[in-house]
């Protein structure tokens, strides 16, 4: 038994890990604390001896591999982030996320307040001459309930994205609804990742053919049998938070896109989150110019929007991130735009 506890550290200092970069926690190593010169530095030396240590110590990442195996792969339980389901399937818990898919979690005013910031950004935009569409990627759980655990399946009523929906649409903003082709579309193959948060290159095409259709492009929709290509994807962001991401290989496919020569000046500004960062490329498929920037929870700085100078905004921030927490920085007044 003292053989087995003095292993990692016997190894730690006869085979240290070199390598500074843990990559399947996407951080550096914690680096040793150099000698204090200060009661300041004194006073925070062990929690930085104790970081060094954490990530130092010999068959560290054996160790937390195997712990990762038995507890999340062998008895199923997942972590404060990740939420293990049936057959494989992992979904995100970070943000209430399936709370709001399956529709326990509706914060009313907020909805409200978010759709009358949406109605302002629409107004200031419509103002410069820019055309505006709103879409919201949803949850993977709101597409795949059927393998999470009763508690968090939806059953009926409205949610949060219904909700928004509707309150957008009394603002007179005729926002796209996703959901329907993302769940018809579950019979051509995987719309979302199984270990990750996100929707697959299906899922994106589909739902960037659906947002270019009601923005009055339907010459911009890409034939998912021409643009994508059957692949293999090791782990994902699920399975990198569960630790786990090297053990788990999904089918899926690659986008293969090829940029068209540009035809025509028209911009098109898409404002949203990681969902919707191959959309530029989409749309350099089609020969049109194309930019993306991060919603920030409405909190964008607007001069941002001013420097692209764009012909079509595109507003998508996924369902998680439907609800602002800010306004846009430097937003012109309804005065000022005018």
């Amino acid at each position: 038994m003292g053989a087995l506890l003095s292993a990692p550290l016997a190894i730690s200092m006869l085979a240290p890990e070199s390598d500074w970069m843990l990559e399947d926690e996407l951080r550096p190593r914690a680096l040793l604390p150099e000698i204090p010169h200060s009661a300041r530095e004194w006073r925070v030396l062990s929690g930085k001896l104790d970081a060094y240590l954490r990530d130092h110590f010999g068959l560290r990442r054996a160790m937390i591999h195997a712990h990762a195996a038995v507890v999340h792969r062998m008895l199923h339980s997942g972590n404060a982030m990740v939420q293990i389901g049936s057959d494989g399937w992992l979904f995100l818990r970070h943000d209430e996320a399936l709370q709001q898919s399956a529709g326990i979690l509706i914060r009313e005013s907020q909805v409200f307040e978010t759709a009358e910031t949406i109605a302002s950004i629409r107004s200031a935009l419509v103002k410069l001459g820019v055309r505006f569409i709103f879409a919201s990627p949803p949850n993977s759980a709101t597409i795949y309930p059927n393998p999470l655990p009763a508690w968090a399946r939806y059953r009926g009523g409205r949610t949060e994205y219904d909700l928004m929906l509707d309150a957008l649409a009394t603002q007179g903003i005729a926002a796209v609804d996703l959901r329907p082709v993302l769940r018809t579309g579950r019979a051509h193959g995987p719309v979302y990742y199984q270990h990750d948060s996100h929707w697959s290159p299906l899922g994106a095409v589909m739902g960037f053919n659906v947002v270019a259709n009601a923005a009055g492009h339907p010459d911009w929709q890409l034939d998912s049998a021409l643009v994508l290509a059957p692949a293999e994807r090791n782990g994902g962001d699920l399975a990198r938070m569960l630790g786990i991401a090297q053990n788990l290989v999904e089918k899926t496919q690659v986008m293969t896109l090829a940029a068209k020569p540009l035809g025509g000046s028209s911009i098109v500004l898409v404002i949203g989150d990681s969902f919707t960062q191959s959309f530029p490329s989409m749309l350099s498929a089609n020969g049109i110019r194309a930019t993306w920037i991060h919603h920030g929870r409405c909190g964008l700085d607007w001069k941002s929007i001013e420097q692209v100078h764009p012909d079509e905004v595109w507003w998508v921030p996924t369902e998680r991130y439907l609800l602002c927490k800010s306004h846009p920085k430097g937003m012109p007044t309804p005065d000022q735009s005018g």
